[in-house]
């Protein structure tokens, strides 16, 4: 009586992060294979196939010899963009892991014009990770012009005035008072306020002029983003109108 050569799917060799996407307890035909896939986060270092082979004793099949390692995807933080005035805050000579990420600090009076997070990403496949694409520029501060920042430009006005002088002020010349979205645009936005008006108030969009309670910014948006500081809203007709304090905080 002749047997059919199989191998064992039970028999596969067993590996960390990763699978093979044959059935387990089940048997394939001679020179069929069954493929290893990583888990996400990973990448496969060597053979991507077990297959099935005649034993030369003649008791069967067996796997062929591979080497199936799955290796977590990271990137290496001296491959990091070199970036004038400036550096990230990812220790040097290290790995980060893939979805993890190296935040850009600019130095002194500078500030990220574009990108201030590097990603680590999945790369080529089978072949590590990579940093996300991003442009990253530290620019110094400029408190008497435009200042570009992620797309947008800002621009700090000097003279004292009220909230309303100051909206048609900058509407007159062809913008509005500053619209804040999120942190990242927060933190900027202070940045800039504390390193040209040091403990200065200076006022912003967000205002509940129309109806009291309803945050709006002054060219009509609905707030979505706030970060009051000590005191905030405290509410009533006289707390229309919101200013940012020129201090080094988030």
């Amino acid at each position: 009586m002749c047997h059919g050569i199989t191998c064992s799917t039970n028999n596969l060799p067993i590996v960390g992060e990763g699978s093979f996407d044959c059935a387990p307890n089940t048997n394939i035909s001679i020179g069929e294979a069954c493929a290893l896939t990583c888990n996400e986060g990973f990448y496969l270092a060597y053979s991507s196939q077990a297959v099935c082979e005649e034993e030369m004793t003649n008791q069967g099949g067996l796997w062929s010899d591979g080497s199936f390692v799955c290796h977590a995807i990271k990137c290496f933080t001296n491959n990091l963009p070199t970036v004038s005035e400036g550096s990230f805050d990812c220790a040097p000579n290290s790995n980060v892991s893939m979805g993890e990420a190296c935040t850009l600090t600019c130095n002194n009076e500078s500030y990220p014009v574009y990108s201030s997070q590097a990603v680590c990403e999945a790369g080529i496949p089978n072949q590590g990770g990579v940093w996300s694409n991003g442009t990253f520029v530290c620019r110094r501060l400029n408190c008497s012009e435009w200042n570009e920042w992620n797309g947008s430009e800002y621009k700090l006005i000097s003279t004292s005035q009220t909230w309303e002088e100051s909206r048609q002020l900058c509407e007159s010349n062809s913008s509005h008072l500053v619209t804040i979205e999120n942190k990242e645009e927060n933190i900027f936005v202070r940045k800039m306020v504390w390193l040209c008006y040091q403990f200065r108030w200076t006022w912003i969009g967000l205002n509940d002029r129309t109806t009291e309670g309803i945050w709006k910014w002054s060219d009509g948006t609905v707030s979505t983003y706030r970060n009051w500081g000590v005191g905030g809203a405290s509410g009533g007709h006289a707390d229309d109108c919101v200013a940012m304090f020129g201090e080094d905080r988030q």
